[in-house]
């Protein structure tokens, strides 16, 4: 409303749940790799990110200004107050954990989301980086109007991810236990895109905990 007539573009920020991927149901979510123009998923529950780009692609069009959307993955960077965020979740709990006088952590995941499957993630900054790219006006008839997904395509897995940030803190992370041993049916190894492959969870509640992720997205 501050911008009013001034306004050039606007810019919208969602994620992969656009794709229904937080349904935890193969046969519901999007088929991989993600497509931008792929088919929306089930709208019971609500998909509040349909709502969010119907009524700024609306409005945009009443008003006269562009807009453009990313949708990115996972996301993880500073990001001060926001504890939904990998890095800043992990970190608390190994700081916890050294503030117990302990130099050794036990990894709560299993072998896979150890050193076997790739994470799919969206770095804050790169996010930040593509959204300028995406807003400038030099870059308008390439990006306006339009949606985008966004991932960084690295090839690290949540051991890597904990390690890291241990070493941070002079801590060392011990690998799975025996306890923590699995083995995922082929279909959990899904492409995102080009390089990059994650676990998620299609199956039911009791192979969720099989195959259980730390609980730090």
């Amino acid at each position: 409303a501050a911008a009013g007539k001034q306004l050039k573009h606007f810019h919208l920020q969602t994620g992969y749940k656009w794709y229904s991927l937080h349904l935890a149901n193969k046969d519901i979510a999007s088929p991989v790799p993600y497509q931008e123009d792929a088919p929306r998923g089930p709208t019971d529950p609500p998909n509040f990110y349909y709502d969010q780009v119907d009524t700024l692609v609306a409005h945009a069009k009443k008003h006269g200004y562009a807009w453009s959307e990313t949708r990115p993955n996972t996301i993880i960077g500073a990001a001060k107050g926001n504890y939904m965020n990998q890095a800043v979740s992990t970190s608390l709990y190994l700081a916890l954990e050294k503030a117990k006088g302990k130099s050794e952590v036990q990894y709560p995941g299993n072998n896979l989301n150890w050193d076997q499957i790739f994470v799919s993630q969206s770095t804050a900054i790169n996010n930040a980086r593509f959204q300028v790219f995406l807003t400038d006006p030099v870059n308008a008839a390439k990006c306006e109007n339009q949606s985008f997904n966004i991932e960084d395509g690295d090839k690290r897995t949540l051991g890597q991810l904990w390690q890291d940030l241990a070493k941070e803190l002079g801590l060392k992370v011990l690998p799975p236990t025996a306890a923590g041993k699995a083995e995922a049916p082929a279909y959990l190894f899904w492409p995102i895109t080009a390089g990059s492959v994650v676990l998620v969870a299609v199956l039911g509640e009791e192979s969720r905990q099989r195959f259980v992720v730390p609980a730090v997205i």
